[in-house]
Parts: C-alpha cells; structure tokens; sequence
C-alpha cells in the first residue's frame, strides 16, 4: 500500500474541521488488483475483456476522484494476487476492509466490480464494511453505487464468468489426461516445449542422477556434481536436493500421465527413465530408512552396516568415545556395549578386503547375479487379480447385487492389500536393479581402488553393504588392534 495520508496523525485536524466546517476531510481509498499467472506474467480484467494493469487502475481511479474533488487525499491499496480463489488471501484488501469498517475514509473506489473481488461473499462484507463506517462505494465504469443493486449484479456476472472459465479448464485438464497429453505450463526438464522430444543433454544428467540413487549416493552429492557439470533447472537456477528429489519421483519420468495425483494412464511422450529404473528410484527415495535430515551427512564408513559379534547389534562410530583413542565403533545395547575398534584401523582392513575383491577379473559378472523375474511376475500377478476383483465387484454393486457398505469394506481390505503389494514389487524391482548399479564402471576394474577412494561415503557404504558382511568381535580393550576380530564375509 502507498499513502499520501495517516489517520492517526491526522485525526485531530479531521475532527476539528468536522467541527467548523462540516466538510467530509476524509481521504478516498483506491483499490486496484492484478492475477499473477504461473508463467509470472500479469494479468487484469477490465470487466470487459480487456488488459489493465495496476498502474493504469491508479490513474484512473484517481482522476476518477479528482474529476469532482481536486484536492482529495488519496490512500493507495494494491493487491497482486487472485479474486477468484477464497483460499488466496489479499493483504491489502483485509486492511482496507478492516479501514473502511471503521470509516477511516469517505469513499473507496475500484476499477470495475471484478476489481475488488470475483466472490459474492467477499463482495457483501465490502458493501457491510462502507455501511458501517459510512462510506461511499464507487467503481470508475459504474459511478457510485449508492444501491449496491447493481454492483452486486456485476460481482455475480464476474463470479459466472470465472466460474464457466474454471469448469472450462477443468474439462480441457480432464480430457488431456485422459488422452494421455500434457497439460501445458512451463518446460518440463529433459523434454522440449511441446513435450514431443527429449532434450538429450538434460535427459542424460536426469539419468545419471537416478543410477547415483540406485548405486546409494545422496542427493546432497547428486546435486554438487550438478553444480560442477553447469546442470540447471528448466528455469536456469541450480538443482537443490529437495527439487530434484521430488522431480525424480515424478510419474511423468516413466511416461506415465498424472492426474490429481493418481496415475491415469500412459502419456504421449517418450518417457526419460524405464518403468522399472522410475519405480526402483521412488521406492528408494520413499524409503523410511533413507536419510532425509537436512544435518550433517554421515561420517563413518560402516555405522549400521557392521555388526556385533557378541551381540548381533548394530556397530555405531562415535567420535571420542573410549579414552583418547579417536573415533571407534561400538555395540550400542542397553549394557553399554560389548564390542569396540578403533574406526580408522577397521575402515582401512575393510577397504583393502572390498577392492581386492573388486579388482578381480571378471568380478562384475561374479557379483552382479542373473536378475529372477519369476517372484516379481507372480506378485504383479496377485495385483492384477485383485484389481480384477475390485472392477468385478463395482459391477455387482452397480447390478444390486452386494450392497453399498459392502463394496466399500471390500475396497478397503483390497487398496490395504493393494499396497503391500505394490510396496513388494517396488522392493523387488529395486534390489535386482541395485547390484548393477552400484558396481557399474567398478567391479573389474584394474584401477577399482583409485575408482572406489574417489566415491563419496554413501557410495562407499553402498558397495560394501552390497559386497559383504562385516562382523566386529570383542575383545579386551586397550590392546594393539586385531585385525583377526574384523571379519569380512562377502556375500557372494
């Protein structure tokens, strides 16, 4: 809002020319307003169709004004936002109403009806608030509206036509989605405008990025790598981790068309990842297990993953933790723990085990197994039955044959058991996918300990987590370590 006028300041000299004068001192309010589009673009209605811009507004309503009333003071309001939609809510505009019910103008004056609000209820506490305070209510197309008769007849003409446009759009929004088309809006990253080609540089980042999912990095030094390649979002700012977590679990990657956020169907464009590389990346990304904190990343190469030879616990590092030995891994159990190495000395004997093991020849082969597609076909096999299930009984519902209360508690027991399938076939997808993925460009290789040193720690982490089991025995503390108590048993 911009003002040429304070109330509280001014409101000694208004009472006492009320006094002498009778002359209304008050100041007129004008409101303008203007929709943002998603594109950033604005835009303003006329009332009849066409283009005023907030600056425009001003003027005229000003001049508006000024035509009987030369000298009046005038306090600015603006709002940039949608008169449509009673979920935005307008600053300005619930100032000014809250001003004007306590009659801190004469008159407040808009463009058009459509200007103030395309709400017939906002539109009834605009002309509550001027009666309460006393103050006039004009529009620069329609004059003063000393019987709000006819500005209530141009706010509901404003609602229909908003109205008709939203149900307009939501029939083009349905139609699209159910042909399988784009719904439109800004560049989708990796395709062009029109969605009818893959930009092929954007796609290969966007596939690089799920693999390092896949192989077990974060997105943290997804991302970073981003950076260090020059990759952008479609609107030229650098990834984050949270926008390319949430674009990678996006439908449309698999082509697949979305619409209030179920999957409806098969789009029309050529799909950026493979179903099965789409679905194993969400699952991972959607994984309760997965780290999501925004502190700092992990530090230590096998909290988690070792294991406890006395207990069968979880091994944990821990800066600082017996003495002034530094870091080490302990058992966390309720007795304090029973086991405990130094984690530098077990980090060391672990490397050397898993990139010996790498280097070999042939390792890829060895180590990446033949992928068993027969559980995943007999669990895709279930869900099929049960949606066959679920569409035959909508039928007997349809036909009188099992009641309403019927078929909605045999909905619920199937999408509960829907789910568990589906969260079993996502599971399946993504550990035969994962092998390849975290080895590829690393089991075989001559130099796989150069490759391997290079990898970020989740990387890390994730090849020995594939590779082996690593076992931490006790042993009596403060001796000279013990490479006999670090067993590494490799898994395949």
């Amino acid at each position: 809002m911009s003002t040429t006028y304070t109330p509280a300041a001014a409101s000694t000299t208004l009472a006492a020319a009320a006094v002498s004068s009778r002359k209304d001192l008050r100041p007129w309010f004008t409101y303008e307003r203007i929709s943002k589009t998603r594109s950033g673009k604005l835009r303003s209605g006329d009332g009849r169709g066409g283009l005023v811009g907030e600056d425009a507004q001003h003027g005229e309503n000003v001049a508006y004004v000024h035509g009987w009333d030369p000298e009046a003071q005038i306090v600015d309001w603006r709002d940039n936002a949608s008169g449509w939609d009673p979920k935005v809510w307008r600053p300005d505009w619930e100032t000014m109403l809250e001003a004007i019910g306590r009659g801190e103008c004469q008159g407040v004056v808009a463009w058009h009806a459509d200007r103030f609000t395309r709400q017939p209820m906002q539109l009834e506490q605009l002309i509550a608030a001027c009666l309460r305070g006393n103050v006039q209510l004009h529009t620069r197309l329609g004059g003063f509206h000393q019987d709000p008769t006819m500005i209530r007849i141009e706010g509901a003409l404003s609602w229909k036509e908003s109205k008709q446009k939203s149900d307009r759009q939501k029939l083009k929004q349905g139609t699209l989605a159910m042909e399988g088309k784009p719904h439109g809006g800004s560049r989708a990253y990796g395709w062009n405008q029109a969605r009818t080609k893959l930009v092929d540089e954007e796609a290969a980042h966007i596939r690089w990025a799920a693999q390092q999912v896949l192989a077990g990095s974060s997105l943290r030094s997804i991302t970073a790598e981003l950076a260090e390649r020059g990759a952008t979002t479609a609107t030229g700012v650098p990834w984050r981790s949270s926008n390319l977590g949430t674009y990678l679990r996006r439908p449309m990657l698999a082509g697949l068309r979305v619409s209030h956020g179920q999957v409806v169907g098969e789009a029309t464009w050529p799909a950026l990842l493979d179903l099965g590389t789409w679905e194993a990346v969400r699952n991972l990304l959607e994984s309760p297990d997965r780290r999501v904190s925004k502190s700092a990343p992990r530090v230590y190469l096998l909290s988690g993953i070792a294991r406890c030879g006395s207990c069968g616990g979880a091994m944990r590092g821990r800066s600082g933790a017996y003495r002034d030995l530094g870091p080490a891994y302990h058992c966390e159990t309720a007795a304090g723990g029973c086991a405990y190495r130094r984690a530098d000395l077990v980090d060391a004997q672990v490397r050397a085990a898993v990139v010996e093991r790498l280097a070999q020849v042939n390792a890829y082969g060895d180590l990446v197994p033949a992928v068993d597609t027969s559980e995943r076909a007999t669990v895709q096999g279930a869900i099929d039955e049960l949606e066959g299930r679920q569409i035959a009984a909508a039928r007997l519902h349809m036909r009188g044959q099992i009641t309403e209360a019927q078929l909605s508690a045999g909905t619920v027991e199937a999408e509960a058991e829907l789910t568990r399938l589906r969260r079993q076939l996502a599971d399946l997808e993504t550990d035969a996918r994962r092998p390849a993925a975290v080895l590829r460009g690393l089991a075989g290789e001559a130099d796989a300990a150069a490759i391997y040193d290079a990898m970020d720690l989740e990387g890390r982490r994730s090849v020995v987590a594939l590779l082996a089991t690593v076992t931490i025995h006790a042993g009596a503390r403060g001796r000279q370590y013990d490479p006999s108590l670090v067993v590494v048993d490799f898994l395949t």
